[in-house]
């Protein structure tokens, strides 16, 4: 009787460390497969009456290359009741209708630019954690083969909001 308690603990153990250890193959074989590297820099803290800016920065990978158009692009930005946040899209850069048409055989010769979502933190905002989310688009063209695609990514953070200064 006491050696069955120990078979199932033994059993429960396995099977938690093969759904870690599967989780974690996934995780890092999906990360590897991405064309790009999106990292998402939070405003950190912001003041009250302020403007905060979250910046989208998409680093390819060697075998990347990215279009000057169509530009990289963030959207669906949720921002906590209160915060004033974008609406549509947020454009990485406008470009010209001569870029537009030139940037369809052209590419960045480095990292594209970034997307940056200024928020406005209204003057009575209370101090906190006001979290957002969104989507970042970009697209990008695979060096050899010369398949060009689009690809979508959704963030979420927080933006800690202070005490504006008191008068």
């Amino acid at each position: 009787m006491k050696l069955f308690p120990k078979y199932v603990l033994l059993l429960l153990l396995s099977l938690a460390f093969f759904r870690c250890t599967r989780e974690t193959a996934q995780e890092t074989s999906s990360e590897n497969e991405k064309p790009m590297v999106i990292r998402m820099l939070a405003p950190g803290a912001a003041t009250a009456g302020g403007t905060a800016k979250i910046r989208i920065e998409f680093l390819p990978r060697a075998t990347v290359k990215v279009p000057i158009y169509p530009s990289a692009y963030a959207d669906k930005i949720d921002v906590f009741t209160g915060l004033e946040g974008p609406t549509g899209r947020v454009l990485a850069r406008v470009l010209t209708p001569e870029e537009e048409e030139k940037g369809r055989l052209a590419y960045y010769e480095g990292d594209p630019p970034a997307v940056e979502i200024p928020v406005k933190i209204p003057a009575g905002a209370e101090p906190g954690a006001y979290p957002f989310s969104g989507e970042a688009n970009y697209f990008y063209c695979y060096e050899t083969g010369g398949i060009c695609a689009k690809e979508s990514e959704r963030f979420e953070g927080v933006i800690d909001v202070t005490a504006g200064a008191s008068k």
